[in-house]
């Protein structure tokens, strides 16, 4: 599955648990110069793929949960690390998911989404 599946299907899956989630777009192809650009206006590179605004209900204590997502064999790069640490010093909850079904699993243990019943 690739990346925008997943994205997409997590998406959806907050948004339909009321959940305040937002994506800051920093990843796709770009010239040069509109990489530029981005970064002076306050994009950097490395940035999470999700941020979720709510604490986590299972984990109130945390100022909110940030999310990136990667496919299975994905690789997390140098700067997305200095991120997810940067956001866990100051209080929130970070993680990197490898596919849709940790992806799940994460935001499932973190409460924002309901357990579904074992098969």
């Amino acid at each position: 599955m690739r990346e925008q599946q997943i994205h997409r299907l997590v998406i959806s899956a907050l948004h339909c648990s009321g959940v305040c989630v937002i994506h800051v777009p920093m990843g796709g192809k770009r010239t040069q110069n509109s990489g530029r650009v981005m970064r002076s206006l306050g994009a950097p590179r490395g940035f999470p793929d999700l941020v979720i605004l709510d604490p986590p209900p299972a984990l109130p204590d945390k100022v909110g949960t940030a999310l990136e997502l990667k496919t299975v064999g994905g690789r997390l790069a140098p700067e997305q690390k200095v991120w997810m640490d940067r956001l866990k010093e100051r209080g929130w909850h970070v993680g990197v998911t490898y596919g849709d079904e940790q992806a799940f699993a994460f935001l499932t243990e973190a409460g924002y989404l309901p357990a579904t019943p074992s098969h």
